[in-house]
């Protein structure tokens, strides 16, 4: 996998799902429990990044009503 951002400051973790044999499982790969972080080639607008529907996710302005507060 490669990374990159030209206009937005981007956080995630990947989710790797695996089978072998008759074992699976899904291997989280994160930066020691916090996501990743990369940062625009340029100056980044604020977005947040909001679920609907519980299965679809879309991005946003973060000063969106929309936006998930954080924790």
């Amino acid at each position: 996998m490669r990374a990159q951002s030209t206009k937005y400051d981007t956080e995630f973790r990947l989710a790797v799902s695996w089978r072998s044999g008759n074992r699976s499982g899904t291997l989280r790969l994160d930066d020691h429990g916090k996501p990743f972080r990369i940062t625009a080639d340029t100056a980044a607008d604020q977005t947040c990044i909001a679920m609907k529907d519980r299965t679809i996710y879309w991005m946003m302005p973060a000063a969106s009503s929309t936006c998930p507060e954080e924790r």
